[in-house]
């Protein structure tokens, strides 16, 4: 696949990623595209360990790696700075917590152009960030169709045909995409700093008929929380992003952004129920009974797989805490946003 020649500006925002943001610079310095066209955009949020520090360093031996100051400390403040900056005709969001192959720059321009697309990515391939079995069993579960769910962008296969998606991973755009849907939105409802602003970036594509690409080809590869501690966060805060946004006008509203909800209220609500109906009881059993019997089933398949029987031992557990903490993350999420309408609503209804 011939790829065109553009100048590319790739924006990294970043917040305390002295472990990782250098095997990320590595990564893409080390491109198949030519290093002359490409420049590295650092956006950092004030961070408090050694990032800075390592990235200035890369910036002597390399120049056409910049450094900026992230006052407002949150992801689409960062991306839009970076694109404001940015001299560059296309424009590549990464993530300062993987690290991409050789290929993926040029991939990423080559099918922009093949597919005249709005915004192109890839899968994400998740591996441990420590060599222990509780990290690798972590980063098992977050690429496992019963871990996350299927035909995503963490357990899509990279033979697959690519596809025209709702939202991709990360994203390639044309720098003057910006100029006709406007930038990032920094007015989204955040947690800890964070938001799901990726997701409504490409619902306002979707929204004027533009193309978002999934091309399996492309892959990155992202490293997961090392302890249980780190991934239990992690995956509560990823489960309050996804509901908390309803709360605000201009969410882009799908029923699979109830689905964590649906689970965890049904757990709650049918062992509470059990106390006092047998039928209810009955069905609680029933459900609970298979999704345990799936637990041990996906947990055994990896246990053979690797020759390793503590996995089907560990598995189990590592499963039921991705899906309890995304879900009351997610439960957390929909009672703020609630919360949200409810104080809108009354402030709307003294001003008339």
């Amino acid at each position: 696949m011939s790829v065109p020649h553009q100048k590319v500006s790739v924006i990294i925002p970043c917040l305390n990623e002295e472990y990782f943001i250098g095997k990320c610079l590595d990564s893409l310095i080390d491109t198949d595209y030519l290093i002359n066209l490409i420049e590295i955009i650092v956006v950092d949020g004030h961070s408090e360990d050694r990032t800075i520090q390592i990235v200035k360093q890369y910036q002597k031996k390399y120049p056409f790696i910049k450094l900026l100051d992230n006052p407002k400390k949150f992801t689409p403040a960062a991306l839009n700075k970076g694109i404001q900056a940015a001299q560059g005709d296309i424009i590549i969001r990464i993530d300062a917590h993987a690290v991409y192959p050789k290929e993926y720059i040029p991939q990423c321009i080559a099918n922009l152009e093949k597919y005249n697309a709005d915004n192109v990515g890839g899968i994400v391939k998740t591996f441990p960030v420590k060599n222990t079995l509780i990290a690798q069993s972590i980063a098992i579960a977050l690429a496992h169709p019963f871990g996350v769910g299927p035909r995503g962008f963490r357990t899509a296969r990279n033979n697959e045909t690519p596809r025209a998606v709702d939202t991709v991973p990360f994203g390639c755009f044309r720098k003057k995409l910006f100029d006709e849907i406007g930038m990032y939105n920094e007015q989204l409802p955040k947690w800890h700093g964070r938001c799901n602003e990726d997701f409504e970036l490409n619902s306002r594509i979707r929204m004027r008929g533009g193309k978002i690409i999934l091309v399996p080809k492309i892959e990155s590869f992202y490293f997961a929380r090392g302890t249980l501690r780190e991934f239990l966060i992690h995956n509560f805060n990823n489960g309050v992003l996804v509901t908390f946004p309803l709360g605000s006008d201009n969410a882009d509203f799908s029923i699979r952004h109830l689905v964590p909800v649906f689970f965890v209220l049904f757990f709650v609500l049918f062992i509470l129920l059990s106390v006092v109906s047998n039928v209810c009881c009955f069905i609680f059993l029933s459900v609970f009974g298979l999704y345990c019997f799936c637990t041990l089933y996906f947990s055994f398949k990896r246990a053979v797989t690797t020759r390793n029987l503590l996995y089907f031992f560990l598995m189990p557990g590592i499963f039921f805490s991705l899906h309890v903490s995304y879900g009351l993350g997610s439960v957390y999420g929909l009672l703020k946003a609630l919360q949200q309408k409810y104080y809108a609503r009354k402030q709307a209804a003294l001003k008339i």
